[in-house]
Order: structure tokens, then C-alpha cells, then sequence
């Protein structure tokens, strides 16, 4: 199938819940054109919490979700003591919520944690299947029991629907032939339909990898994969991994096909050398063989806001670090030296290319509340801590 062909496809299948795809209008974007936000775009810190000795509202294991509200408070979910902690907008820790634990305003694991528009935190337990909905002053509002298992993965777009990523018929299961899919509900919790993921790669990269855990984010060796994720605004945004272009249902007739022409960007001798090591190790333990391209692919994951843009991680040139401790924080060996840091091209609900967002070194992206990101990193000491930034970026668009 010619990736045009694959695109119409898509389409398609994001749109069957409304109507054929002869029916639906289809607007085709080329976002070539120099970014709206300027050649180089800015972060600003506006505080950053988290520390080696002190409270322990302020030392932090592994910091798995934030949620902000929109007076600037945010909620921080730490992984390794299972807990919920809000912080007002100056970062000053507020109180717990809920805790751990099987029974009412009770958590197992947080899959995801989102502020609705009524300033009610809404959390997912995928080991419990229940949503729970909690107020601003921590207390349990309601609790929404789901009868379909889902994996870790949760959001709420902006009128209040939740995605669930379950696999058709209910099995869960990854791999070839099985068919995932979002289950989308109503605010409370009524199923309304469901979205599948779509096939998009195009067989030029390897199709078999691996991952590597880093503090920059999850690493995969350069494969062909499908990127799927909800389009805050209402439907899907997806994306293959081997070419440059973001396909968006927006839930009504319209997909938007965004396409930007960019090189891609070849691995350096040493780091391709690093990850062949890599991928000589994993067949050694069974696994494999892999293979290591000689250029990356263009987009490794995709992702939305509640403004409507369209967030697409790219890969870039990598860095060699030589500030790495030789140990990582889970008592292992630091095995990764050149890497890639958490790289964004941003663009508008219109398809039109706002700007490209680099993140500091070892610094993972949350979430994202307007100009503000929220994001986890390793502070002086090497130390877990939450940053906020805001995009030094033009109020318009």
C-alpha cells in the first residue's frame, strides 16, 4: 500500500464511529514554512521542587504523572510510596490525596491523573478498573467502576470524555494481530464508542527492538512503529515512525494530514557502535537479533494539548554526556553515554508549524497546561524533581 493510499485508510478507520470515508473531508497540510514561534524557542523555569534530604513530601522517588489545574496547582503522583500529593502554585506541598490501597478514594497504581474543567481530579487504577473523582479539597467525590480491563494509559479531553486503551474483545495482550483500540466514555462513565489504532508503518526500518529506560525518557533502537495518541481537542492524533507526517481526526468530518519536509538525521559512528553493543547483549540473552539503521527515524512518539496543538517528539542529533554518574538511580550501570534530549515540534489545531521545544538534558515532558510544561528531572545533587516551564513564545498564534 503507498503511504497516500495508507493515509486514506486511516481516515477511514478513525472516522467509521460517524460515517464512509467518501464522506469525509480530508485537508492535506504542508507545514514547510519557517515556525511562528521564532527560530529558537525559549524555556523559562518557574520553580522546580524536589530534594535529597528534607520533608518527604519533597523527596521524591520516581515521579510518574502531574496534573495541573488552571490557578496554577499541581498534582504529583510519586510511584515508589504509591501516593498523590498536591502543591499550590508556588510549589508548596498542600496535602495528600487519597492513598494506597483497594478500598474507596484507595489506589493500587495511578495509570493517570487529569484536572477536569470543574477543578476535580480524576484518577484511573487500572488494577482496581475504577475512576475516582476527587475535589479540590481532597476529598472523594464519586468513584466510577469500569467492566472492561485497560492498560496504563488515561486522559481526559476537553469535554470530559476519558480514553482507555483496551484490545478488542477485552484481552490483554500486545503483539502482532492484536488489535488495541481506545474505549472512550462519557464524564460519568457511560462507554460511548471506541477508536481502533491504526497500521501506519512502511517496513523500511527494522520491526523488531528494544527499549532502554533512561532519564530522558524510554529509548527505542530506530524501529517502524505506530505512534497513537487521543487528540485533546476530541478524536485521534497517529503517526508512523519512518516518515514525517501526523494524521489528525479532530471528531468531526475533517482529517487533517500535516507533512514536513525534513532530512533525516543520520547516527554518528559512536552511537550507532553503542547500540549495536546493545543489540549484541540482548541476543546474547535470547532475545533478537536486532538491527541498528544508519539514520533515525523522524518521529518517536505523538502526543496533544487542551489548545488543540499537536505535540510530535522527533529524533535528533545525540549527545555524548560526560556528567553521568556511573551508577543509575536504581542501582545499575550507566550504560547509555550519547543520547538524544526530549525534543518537540509543535504545531497548531490548523496544521500550521509553531516552533521546536527542546527540553533540558534528562528531563521528561508530563504534561502540558497551556504554556506551561510540567516536566520530571535530576536536579544538582541528581536528585528527582518537578520543573515547571513556560514557552518564552509569542501570544499569538
Amino acid at each position: 500500500m503507498s503511504s497516500v493510499s495508507a493515509m486514506y485508510t486511516l481516515g477511514a478507520v478513525l472516522l467509521s464511529l460517524s460515517s464512509a470515508i467518501e464522506a469525509q473531508d480530508t485537508v492535506r497540510i504542508r507545514a514547510d514554512g519557517a515556525p511562528a514561534w521564532g527560530p529558537k524557542v525559549g524555556l523559562i523555569e518557574e520553580l522546580a521542587i524536589g530534594q535529597v534530604d528534607g520533608p518527604k513530601e519533597y523527596a521524591f522517588g520516581r515521579i510518574f504523572h502531574a496534573a495541573p489545574a488552571r490557578d496554577g496547582s499541581f498534582y504529583l503522583y510519586d510511584a515508589n510510596d504509591r501516593q498523590i500529593r498536591r502543591y499550590d502554585a508556588r510549589g508548596r506541598f498542600t496535602g495528600l490525596i487519597g492513598r494506597s490501597g483497594g478500598g474507596p478514594g484507595e489506589y493500587q497504581h495511578v495509570g493517570g491523573m487529569v484536572v477536569n474543567a470543574n477543578d476535580v481530579l480524576v484518577v484511573f487504577d487500572p488494577g482496581s478498573r475504577r475512576v475516582s473523582h476527587f475535589g479540590p479539597d481532597g476529598k472523594l467525590r464519586r468513584e466510577v467502576t469500569l467492566t472492561r480491563s485497560s492498560f496504563d494509559a488515561f486522559t481526559i479531553d476537553s469535554a470530559g470524555r476519558m480514553y482507555f486503551v483496551v484490545t478488542a474483545g477485552g484481552r490483554m495482550a500486545e503483539g502482532p494481530g492484536v488489535q488495541q483500540q481506545y474505549l472512550r466514555l462519557s464524564p460519568d462513565g457511560k462507554v460511548l464508542d471506541s477508536i481502533a489504532f491504526p497500521r501506519l508503518t512502511a517496513g523500511t526500518l527494522p520491526s523488531r527492538g528494544f527499549a532502554l529506560s533512561t532519564s530522558d525518557g524510554m529509548r527505542m533502537s530506530f524501529i517502524d512503529e505506530n505512534h497513537v495518541a487521543p487528540y485533546l481537542a476530541g478524536g485521534l492524533v497517529a503517526a508512523a515512525s519512518g516518515s514525517y507526517r501526523l494524521v489528525v481526526n479532530d471528531g468531526s468530518r475533517r482529517v487533517l494530514i500535516i507533512e514536513r519536509k525534513t532530512p533525516a538525521v543520520r547516527l554518528s559512528s559512536e552511537e550507532r557502535a553503542q547500540w549495536l553493543e546493545f543489540a549484541d547483549t540482548m541476543k546474547l540473552r535470547g532475545a533478537g537479533p536486532y538491527g541498528i539503521p544508519q539514520e533515525k527515524p523522524f518521529l518517536r512518539h505523538v502526543r496533544s494539548d487542551h489548545s488543540g496543538r499537536i505535540w510530535a517528539e522527533v529524533y535528533t542529533a545525540a549527545e555524548k554526556r560526560t556528567n553521568l554518574p556511573p551508577t543509575r538511580p536504581n542501582g545499575g550501570k550507566q550504560i547509555l553515554f550519547w543520547r538524544e534530549r526530549t525534543t518537540y515540534d509543535v504545531f497548531s489545531s490548523k496544521g500550521q508549524y509553531l516552533g521546536r521545544v527542546t527540553l533540558p538534558e534528562e528531563t521528561v515532558l508530563l504534561a502540558i497546561q497551556g504554556n506551561r510544561l510540567y516536566t520530571r528531572g535530576r536536579g544538582p545533587d541528581d536528585e528527582e524533581r518537578l520543573a515547571v516551564y513556560r514557552l518564552a513564545v509569542p501570544d499569538r498564534p
